[in-house]
C-alpha cells in the first residue's frame, strides 16, 4: 500500500511524552493544585487488564508511548479531549466504519483521546498506526472527510504543541472552580479573545497602514496628523456594540490616511459605520433570554473594510444563503468585504475570527484553496473532489487538524495583506492599494492562487 506524503516513519515518543506531561502539569496547577504532588498512572497503569488485552493490536511505538503517558482521572486533559482514550473505546473507528463493504482496515486506526462535549456525536484525536500521523475527528459527521486520503494528518507531536500553544497564548486556561464565568471541562475554559491576541492584531493593522503610506508616491509619512480610533465610542454606543475585540480594535487601531487598505476594500469610520444593514437588524431584536430576542453579550456582524459592490443571494429559497445565521439569514443583499461575523453565548467562541464575503464566487477554475488544502465548495466526503465557486471561503481554514471549527481569525488576514504589499504583489497609488475587487480573483488562478493561501493552525 502507498503511504501518503504525510506518513511519518517513526512515532516521536519522548518529544511526545514530554508534550503531554507538560499539558496535564499545566491543567493541575491551574487547578490550585499543589505542583508538588503532581503525579499521575500511565495508561496500561490505570485501566489494568482491559489495557493489556489491548497491547497485541497496537504498534510497538504506541505501546512505549502509552506506558509512558499519564491519565488524568479527575480533571480534563485539554479544552478539546478529556484524556487518553478507555480502552473499551479506542477502537471506535472500526464501528463508525463497519457498514462500509470491504473495509480492511480494522485496528488500524486507534481513538487515542476523546474528544469533550462540545459536538453532539463526539469522536476526538484519531491516530493512524501505519504512518503514525494522527487529526480530530471531532464529530461523527467528520470521519468520512478526514479519511477521504486530502487531507493532511499530522505528527502526534504536532498536534500536542498545537495544543500547548492555545494554552501559552493563554486561549484556553486552566483555572479554579467558579474564577470564570464561562463554560468548562474541568478545568479548562475557553476565552473569547486575548488581550495579547487582540494587541497582536492591532499591531498587525497598524503595520499594514505603515507599509502602504510608505510606498504612497509623495506621501509624507512624517506628518503629524496620526490618529487612533477608526470608529468613535458614541457611534458604537447607539449601536449598542459591547465591549469586546471587536470594539476594542474599532477604539484603537490606526485611522489610515488612504482609502484602500486591501483591493477594492475601505476602512470603516465612524461616518460609513451605518453602511452595516445588519446593525438594524440586531437593534431590532428584543433584549430576552428567549429564542426571538438577544442577551447583553450577542455582538451583530461587525463590518471592518468594505467594498462599493454588494454581495448577493443567488437564491433565497436554497439553505445555503451565506456566511450569517439567524436572525440575519433573511438578508440577501449587503456590503460585500470583510466583518467580524456575529456571536451569541456559545460552548465555542473566536470572538477573533473573521470573514470575507466577495461580491462575486470564485473556486470554479480549481486553484483556490482552503488551508486543508481542500479545493473551494468541494464535497469533503465524495471520493473526487470538484470545485465550484463560493463567495466566502477565501482565507477559511476547512478542516481544522488540531480542534473543533472556527473562521480564520482576523491577525492572520492582516499578516497576509502585510506579506502582500511588502513583496508588492499587490501595487500602491495615490488611494493606497490599487486594483479593485476583481484583484481577488487572482486566489483562483494558477500562478498567484499559492499568495492568498494560509497555513493550517489551531
Amino acid at each position: 500500500m502507498n503511504q501518503p506524503p504525510w506518513a511519518q516513519p517513526d512515532l516521536n515518543i519522548d518529544r511526545c511524552v514530554e508534550l503531554h506531561t507538560e499539558i496535564l502539569r499545566l491543567g493541575w496547577q491551574g487547578m490550585g493544585r499543589d505542583p508538588q504532588n503532581f503525579e499521575t498512572k500511565n495508561w496500561f497503569d490505570t485501566y489494568g487488564t482491559e489495557a493489556d488485552k489491548m497491547r497485541k493490536y497496537l504498534s510497538k511505538e504506541l505501546v512505549a508511548y502509552l506506558e509512558r503517558a499519564g491519565v488524568s482521572n479527575d480533571w480534563s486533559f485539554h479544552w478539546y479531549v478529556y484524556g487518553l482514550q478507555h480502552p473499551d473505546y479506542i477502537f471506535f473507528w472500526d464501528e463508525l466504519f463497519s457498514w462500509k463493504g470491504g473495509y480492511m482496515d480494522k485496528k488500524r486506526y486507534v481513538v487515542l483521546y476523546g474528544a469533550n462535549d462540545i459536538s453532539e456525536h463526539q469522536v476526538g484525536l484519531v491516530f493512524d498506526q501505519k504512518t503514525n500521523t494522527a487529526i480530530m475527528c471531532m464529530d461523527v459527521d467528520e470521519a468520512g472527510a478526514v479519511t477521504n486520503g486530502r487531507l493532511r494528518w499530522y505528527p502526534l507531536d504536532t498536534v500536542l504543541e498545537a495544543w500547548l500553544d492555545m494554552i501559552k497564548k493563554e486561549k484556553v486556561k486552566a483555572t479554579k472552580p467558579h474564577e470564570m464565568d464561562l463554560e468548562r471541562f474541568e478545568p479548562w475554559v475557553l476565552v473569547r479573545y486575548t488581550d495579547s491576541g487582540l494587541n497582536e492584531t492591532i499591531n498587525t493593522f497598524n503595520s499594514l497602514v505603515e507599509a502602504i503610506e510608505s510606498r504612497i508616491p509623495g506621501f509624507d509619512i512624517h506628518a503629524k496628523d496620526i490618529s487612533y480610533g477608526l470608529v468613535d465610542q458614541t457611534t458604537l454606543d447607539a449601536a449598542n456594540i459591547m465591549d469586546g475585540f471587536g470594539r476594542q480594535f474599532l477604539l484603537r487601531a490606526r485611522r489610515p490616511r488612504f482609502l484602500y487598505i486591501a483591493p477594492g476594500l475601505q476602512t470603516i469610520s465612524s461616518s460609513t459605520f451605518s453602511h452595516n444593514p445588519f446593525l438594524a437588524v440586531f437593534n431590532n431584536l428584543p433584549i430576552s433570554d428567549k429564542p426571538q430576542g438577544r442577551t447583553p453579550e450577542d455582538i451583530p456582524p461587525l463590518l471592518l473594510f468594505f467594498s462599493t459592490q454588494s454581495y448577493t443571494v443567488a437564491d433565497p429559497n436554497r439553505a445555503d444563503r451565506g456566511p450569517f445565521y439567524w436572525p440575519y439569514q433573511n438578508m440577501h443583499i449587503y456590503p460585500a468585504g470583510l466583518y467580524l461575523p456575529q456571536h451569541t453565548f456559545g460552548l465555542h467562541r473566536f470572538d477573533d475570527e473573521c470573514t470575507l464575503v466577495l461580491p462575486f464566487g470564485i473556486g470554479g477554475n480549481g486553484y483556490a484553496r482552503t488551508s486543508d488544502g481542500a479545493l473551494f465548495g468541494e464535497n469533503k466526503n465524495e471520493e473526487l473532489p470538484r470545485a465550484k465557486d463560493v463567495h466566502t471561503s477565501l482565507y477559511q481554514p476547512g478542516h481544522r487538524p488540531f480542534g473543533e471549527m472556527h473562521g480564520v481569525v482576523l491577525r492572520v488576514v492582516l499578516e497576509s495583506w502585510l506579506g502582500m504589499v511588502e513583496r508588492g504583489d499587490w501595487k500602491i497609488g495615490k488611494e493606497g492599494v490599487q486594483g479593485g475587487m476583481k484583484t481577488w480573483k487572482d486566489a483562483d488562478r494558477s500562478k498567484t492562487w499559492e499568495r492568498y493561501s494560509i497555513a493550517p493552525s489551531w
